[in-house]
């Protein structure tokens, strides 16, 4: 039986699609875990999610952001922080000789508290040693600071309580302040071993505990209360840069209150095995390119299948087109040369330059058909891409009708893996917060 050209332009169409539906998403796991292992052969081993936490952190700090930032150096020098280090999970602080103090007000500028240091709290971060105890090894040398309390005011600093290391590497002592002086609040013997990961977790305030790789190692006396406004955290090393930790330091968080033991073994529980890891070494990167070499293979016959299939079907959504005919930076970033044609194949294709803020730095695009009350977060916006700034974008198939585009920063406040712009306009989470609905699941997981 004959079929007429509409009938076999339409079974054609169909078949076309069909292809892509079996193509498109293959194609983009793929890409996705090329990606990924790529960058895991040049970067620092990628970190976990963020795990759910019995206490919401009031400061938290992983590094991570290096990484989504591009970096794939084992070490990285970044101004008022110091030198980044390669960790089983990212990039860890390093804290070897001076160093550039890092200091977290107990409240910061926007009034947001970090520290809860006029009652109960916690601290937590992972430390992987460069020296080793004795016997077998020598130590830091010096009472080495793995994390202090201080308060200053304009005649000068002081310590409030201060866990760390004995210069023999064979102890872990926590200093608390009284009306004689220091005073020992406890001590617990340790046997660590250079490159090996160990988390510790102290609660302090009316009593303090110490634990360590998920157990409870000793129980103490009472830290002193003092008023944040005078108070803050220095990690791995004194206010001034001494006396440094002599390790990398890495997931250092603040909690508002004592950890119970059970989510102490959790957390280690969880992350144990990844942390006994290490850094990418030298054979897992070699196993990766031989195996990433044969994934390419695949990879470039599904995208020259891709290709076919996009070419053989209804034109698609263009994304970034590339540089911008001029730069403009030093200020307010903008959408810019904004034109919108009507194209018979293409629809309504709208095309404009993003400019402004720093050469080179990402910015979130968003689009949407309406605008709901009079603030542009009530509407359900649509992401579309990250690109930079002097580029050219253009988008076809557009609404016919209204299309409206607006700009996002990429930070992520409360480290969910969603910045708070899509937060915002998108997913309509609380960006503030890491777990809107209070379920123990981060917003980016769900």
């Amino acid at each position: 039986m004959k079929t007429s050209p509409a009938a076999r332009s339409s079974d054609s169409r169909r078949n076309r699609f069909s292809t892509l539906n079996r193509i498109l998403p293959g194609v983009l796991v793929l890409a996705a875990w090329l990606g990924m292992l790529s960058q895991g052969l040049a970067a620092p081993r990628q970190p976990l999610p963020p795990l759910p936490e019995a206490i919401p952190p009031l400061y938290r700090e992983t590094f991570d952001w290096a990484l989504r930032s591009g970096a794939s150096e084992a070490e990285l020098m970044i101004p008022n922080y110091g030198t980044l280090h390669e960790s089983f999970s990212g990039y860890a602080l390093q804290r070897v000789g001076p160093v550039t103090p890092l200091i977290v007000p107990a409240i910061d500028g926007p009034g947001r508290t970090n520290v809860a240091c006029d009652a109960a709290g916690a601290v937590r971060c992972w430390i992987i040693p460069y020296w080793s105890s004795q016997p077998e090894g020598k130590g830091p040398g010096v009472y080495a600071r793995l994390a202090e309390l201080v308060v200053a005011d304009a005649k000068g600093s002081a310590a409030v309580w201060s866990l760390q290391v004995a210069p023999d590497g064979a102890g872990l002592v926590l200093l608390g302040t009284s009306d004689t002086g220091p005073a020992g609040l406890l001590k617990v013997p340790i046997c660590w071993t250079a490159g090996q990961a160990h988390c510790v977790v102290l609660n302090y305030g009316p009593k303090t505990e110490l634990f360590i790789d998920g157990q409870l190692a000793a129980s103490g006396g009472e830290t002193l209360a003092v008023p944040a406004k005078v108070a803050a955290l220095v990690w791995g090393s004194t206010a001034a840069g001494d006396l440094s930790a002599g390790a990398d330091l890495d997931d250092m968080c603040v909690f508002s209150r004592p950890l119970p033991a059970t989510a102490v073994a959790l957390y280690w529980d969880a992350l144990r095995s990844q942390a006994a890891l290490g850094p990418v070494s030298a054979d897992e990167r070699a196993q990766r390119q031989a195996f990433l070499q044969a994934a390419l293979q695949l990879a470039a016959k599904a995208k020259a299948e891709r290709e076919a299939a996009m070419e053989a079907s209804s034109p698609q959504m263009m994304l970034l087109v590339g540089g911008a005919s001029q730069c403009i930076t030093n200020v307010p970033v903008h959408l810019t040369n904004m034109v919108s044609t009507f194209d018979t194949n293409l629809g309504w294709t709208v095309r404009f330059d993003l400019q402004g803020g720093t050469n080179g730095m990402p910015y979130d695009l968003f689009g949407t058909t309406n605008l709901i009350g009079d603030s542009i977060t009530n509407s359900r916006w649509t992401w579309l891409e990250r690109g930079p700034t002097c580029s050219t974008y253009q988008y076809t198939n557009q609404p016919g009708l209204t299309a409206l585009y607006v700009i996002g920063l990429t930070n992520d406040t409360d480290d969910d893996l969603l910045s708070d712009a899509f937060e915002r306009l998108a997913s309509k989470s609380n960006p503030a917060q890491w777990d809107t609905d209070g379920d123990g699941l981060p917003d980016g997981w769900e």
